[in-house]
């Protein structure tokens, strides 16, 4: 059965390896090469960049941390879905007001908040060209 073969490689897994098992998943459900996972930081008030995959490769991007802008500009899509709650599509980002470039551009973005105890604790994202 295939959600017991996921549910033995999630629970035996390190922490990144986890990370990048989660990322694989997401990436092999929505067909796309990129992903990351965003766990917010109560003493930062910001969401921490935890992982990040692009083209296949863990790229690692130490102190970044997403935080509500003041100065007018999107947030960011990652930000919009934990503000929400709910899951956020995003299918051309030239046209999304809520998309803001942070490391690479992209041409989609599907965000899906990480529930824990009835609220987000994160989000997960998988983007494509």
């Amino acid at each position: 059965m295939v959600h017991e073969d996921t549910d033995a490689r999630l629970h035996g897994a390190d922490i990144e390896s986890l990370h990048r098992s989660i990322v694989a998943l997401a990436n092999e459900r929505t067909s796309t090469r990129d992903g990351a996972i965003f766990l917010w930081d109560q003493k930062q008030r910001g969401l921490a960049v935890d992982f990040h995959i692009f083209d296949g490769v863990v790229v690692t991007i130490p102190d970044i941390v997403l935080r509500k802008r003041r100065d007018g500009r999107p947030n960011g899509i990652a930000l919009e879905c934990f503000e929400r709650a709910a899951p956020y599509r995003c299918n051309d980002t030239s046209k999304d007001p809520a998309y803001a470039r942070y490391f690479l551009d992209v041409g989609s973005v599907l965000a899906v908040p990480i529930p824990w105890q009835g609220r987000p604790i994160g989000v997960l994202t998988v983007s494509s060209k």
